[in-house]
């Protein structure tokens, strides 16, 4: 729907390749939410209008607005962000952006009023690291990458919807860089810190994830995992898998997704890769996400660079469809959430519905 004179509350901006998922996430949660728009690639609209059937396009200068949600991007120009901070000074409207957004804008109108409020910025929590781990006692869902760019932001923003749209009170943890703009919260610092031995990080997270659960007391706990979970090349090693070796031993997870490239992948991939994963974190794999990435080969092996292309869509489900006709143990997915071919979060739900004090609510699908 595009409309000259909406009338909302709230803005989202930027529009980039890069915001995408985010700018959908918060539309799920704030259905009057506009977006400020500036000549959007015409393939992010039609994909936009497609999957968020209900939102609304609507040009600044015409509208009434109180808050704008300015995302990180690097598609983010100084011009950008010069035109919506003098848009926010002229509507007296309040910047919801981070620190280093909020510096941007600074630097650009140095004279104007804002008020700013700023996230992810020192945050603290208050909890102690025991020296024994404690059991989770709530159920907790997995989200991790073979590699880079296969849409784990993407899946677990997906998830979190559905799953909040259902009932389900959900805790998300996610490091990526607009995690906080949809209600995550990020890791601990201290697991990114060299000075801190493999070991101790364990027993951090642990601790961290039972201040969670007892804090804010969710019907379920949902995580990705930075980084990738294993190395794809002597030259990009990606921290060999760390992080999964830490979440996977500070937690046992009830659910886990594992998203991967596109490749023409045969039950023989699936039959050595799985178990392999498997074994080295002591987990089981419920469910597979091919994202419409395809690694360049190539220029891993002689630039050491990870490059992709992007994979058309029927290519995706031709091969999703073929691996689960052939009788894949573990179900395979494109896209998430597919109404034709089933989805990710409807799985987790049929998966753990046997919990009945968490999912005494929710409907059987």
């Amino acid at each position: 729907n595009k409309g000259d004179s909406c009338m909302k509350s709230e803005f989202v901006f930027p529009l980039k390749k890069d915001t995408l998922f985010y700018v959908q996430y918060l539309n799920s949660i704030h259905p009057n939410t506009c977006l400020l728009l500036q000549e959007p690639e015409n393939s992010l609209l039609q994909y936009l209008s497609s999957s968020c059937p209900k939102i609304t396009f609507s040009e600044a200068k015409k509208s009434d607005f109180s808050k704008i949600y300015l995302l990180e991007s690097k598609f983010l120009s100084d011009e950008d962000i010069k035109a919506v901070a003098e848009l926010a000074s002229l509507q007296n409207a309040s910047v919801i952006t981070t620190s280093k957004n909020r510096d941007r804008v600074l630097n650009q109108v140095p004279n104007g009023t804002f008020n700013f409020k700023i996230i992810g910025e020192n945050v603290l929590y208050p909890f102690k690291v025991e020296e024994q781990l404690s059991t989770i006692d709530v159920p907790v869902v997995i989200n991790m990458g073979l590699s880079h760019l296969v849409n784990k932001s993407f899946t677990h923003l997906k998830v979190q919807a559905f799953l909040e749209q259902h009932g389900i009170k959900l805790v998300s943890i996610n490091h990526s860089i607009n995690n906080q703009f949809c209600n995550s919260f990020d890791y601990p610092s201290e697991l990114f810190s060299d000075s801190i031995c493999a070991e101790q990080k364990i027993r951090i997270f642990n601790s961290f994830l039972k201040y969670i659960e007892k804090s804010e007391k969710p019907d379920l706990i949902l995580i990705t995992i930075p980084n990738d979970v294993m190395t794809l090349s002597p030259s990009l090693t990606s921290d060999y898998g760390t992080f999964a070796f830490i979440a996977f031993n500070a937690v046992e997870p009830d659910y886990c997704i594992l998203n991967i490239p596109y490749e023409k992948h045969t039950m023989s991939f699936f039959d050595s890769l799985i178990p392999m994963l498997e074994h080295r974190f002591s987990i089981q794999i419920d469910a597979i996400n091919i994202s419409n990435k395809k690694i360049l080969w190539s220029e891993v092996k002689h630039k050491s660079k990870l490059s992709f292309v992007t994979v058309d869509t029927a290519d995706i489900n031709s091969v999703v469809d073929h691996m689960n006709q052939t009788g894949s143990d573990t179900p395979i997915f494109y896209n998430v959430l597919d109404k034709q071919r089933g989805n990710i979060a409807e799985n987790i739900l049929l998966n753990l519905q046997n919990n009945p004090v968490v999912f005494q609510n929710t409907p059987t699908f």
